[in-house]
Formats: structure tokens, C-alpha cells, sequence
């Protein structure tokens, strides 16, 4: 799928290795079983929920995102405001994950307008991306870049050179996808020099590499 290749800024990550996987699922056993024993409506239940969720979100998407239906309401009825945008946050990506980009693009827009409402700038830039990876996925690429634009405006705005480097990625990967391949070596270069630049020293990704060598070949710069 085209969406693998995008840095996503999900609240979640990936289990990798056995030892982990196993660990993350006596974490989610323990997490479960503290939320069952745990009779009060607040944020400490809240908080707990979400950890579940995120826990859940690769080795069980499903029971993950019916966590997630149970907080969201739980949030909104508390009126805290961390536990929506982190049930909105969860939601979207879960759907992405999955694949249902259809329903993921419903999320998405809720979670941009919440986003919004109470002045997350991360959470906005988050959705940004993902909305621009969802039209993405349809070949509307005139509407993904908009996403991704306005992403790295905000990326820009913040400082933050990773997630900087992570947007002008994900715009090369949308004018790799649009043949136009030297506009994508001009994002995917400004990606490896704003990488190159973050103290203390972080390592390019390797995809980054790829992308960059898959460009020159297309110009017929085989050596470099």
C-alpha cells in the first residue's frame, strides 16, 4: 500500500520483536484488569483507557477502537478536553491503520475541527497529514498536497526540524506519486539536509535513502 511509505504521527508504535509483543500484552492484560476493578467516572479512567488503546493498536485494532467508542463519550461527558483529543487522535489513526480510509476521512475531519476548537497545533498538524494521506490513496493528489502544505506550515512554525524533515518527506512521496520526480527530489533533499542538521546527530532515515536513489535513477544519475 502507498500509505506505508509516509512518517505518520501517530500516539502509538509498533511491537516489533517477541520479547516486546509479549510484554506489551501483559501490559494490556494488567491495564484491562485495572479498568474493570476501576468504578469511578474521571480522568485517572480516562487515562487508562487510552494507554489500552494504544497498547492494542497494532496486535488488536478491533478491541482498540471499541475502547476508544467507550472514551470518547466518557471524555465529552467530563468535559476533558486531553481525553478527546486523544480518543480523536486514536480514532483516525486506528482507521488508517486498518485501512477504511472512508471512515478515516470522517474522523479525520472531526478531529481537525476539534483540533482546532481548542488550539492543538500538533494535533492539527497530525491530521493535516493524515487527511493528505487519505486523498492520497485516491489519487487526488492536488488535495493531498494541500494537507501536506499546510502540515509543514505548521511543522515550520513550531521549529520542530523532525517533523520538518517528516513533511517535506511525506510531500516528496506525494509528487514521487504524481511522476513529477523532480519536484520530489527537492522535497526528499530538503528532508536529508534538515535531518543532517538536528543536534544532537539523529540518523537519516533509510527510506529517505531509497526515495532519494529512486529519483536519480529516474534522471539517469546512476553514480551519484
Amino acid at each position: 500500500m502507498k500509505y506505508s511509505k509516509f512518517l505518520l504521527f501517530f500516539l502509538l508504535f509498533f511491537v516489533a520483536d517477541r520479547i516486546k509483543v509479549l510484554a506489551q500484552i501483559s501490559k494490556a492484560d494488567s491495564l484491562a484488569a485495572l479498568i474493570d476493578k476501576y468504578p469511578k467516572k474521571d480522568t485517572v479512567k480516562v487515562r487508562l483507557m487510552v494507554s489500552l488503546a494504544m497498547t492494542l493498536a497494532y496486535s488488536n485494532p478491533s478491541r482498540a477502537m471499541k475502547i476508544i467508542d467507550d472514551e470518547l463519550p466518557l471524555s465529552e461527558e467530563l468535559h476533558f478536553v486531553k481525553g478527546i483529543l486523544d480518543g480523536y487522535n486514536l480514532r483516525s489513526s486506528l482507521y488508517i491503520i486498518q485501512g477504511n480510509f472512508q471512515e478515516g476521512l470522517v474522523v479525520c475531519e472531526q478531529y481537525l475541527k476539534t483540533a482546532e476548537q481548542y488550539h492543538d497545533h500538533m494535533g492539527v498538524m497530525a491530521t493535516n497529514n493524515r487527511i493528505g494521506i487519505i486523498y492520497s490513496q485516491s489519487s487526488n493528489y492536488p488535495k493531498a498536497l494541500e494537507y501536506m502544505l499546510a502540515a509543514l506550515k505548521i511543522a515550520e512554525s513550531s521549529g520542530d526540524k523532525n517533523r520538518i524533515a517528516a513533511s517535506n518527506q511525506n510531500i516528496g512521496n506525494i509528487y514521487n506519486d504524481m511522476e513529477d520526480f523532480d519536484k520530489a527530489l527537492e522535497y526528499y533533499k530538503k528532508s536529508f539536509s534538515i535531518t543532517e542538521s538536528i543536534v544532537p546527530k539523529t540518523l537519516v532515515p533509510p527510506s529517505l535513502y531509497n526515495n532519494i536513489g529512486t529519483e536519480l535513477i529516474h534522471q539517469k544519475k546512476y553514480e551519484e
